[in-house]
């Protein structure tokens, strides 16, 4: 980007927020409902049987469970406050340009 200028483009903001919020919601519908709750596959720890390692491979599989459960709301606490921030970034641009629009009215008021 040598030489070249930026500039915050809100609709492309709207389009990836947009994106993100289709995120959250298919991790709250189709991973968190589908899986965690209700007859979800990962709702039931599978039977390990009573044999000499089946306490100890009931607690990997506690441990490992807890640990996507955690991960899985990290996620997704990541992609909200991402959303948060990228709405204040396009209200505040929505803002700045229409007081920038003012400040020049008033500076040109002939125009």
């Amino acid at each position: 980007m040598a030489g070249g200028s930026r500039s915050f483009d809100p609709e492309s903001a709207q389009a990836f927020t947009d994106l993100l919020t289709s995120q959250v919601d298919l991790i709250d519908t189709q991973i968190i409902e589908g899986y965690f709750k209700g007859n979800g596959v990962l709702t039931r720890m599978p039977a390990f049987g009573v044999g000499e390692n089946a306490e100890e491979l009931g607690g990997k599989y506690r441990e490992f469970h807890g640990g996507v459960w955690d991960d899985l709301h990290v996620v997704r606490a990541d992609l909200l406050g991402y959303i948060t921030v990228l709405q204040d970034m396009i209200e505040n641009h929505v803002e700045s340009d229409s007081a920038s629009a003012q400040e020049l009215q008033a500076a040109n008021p002939e125009s």
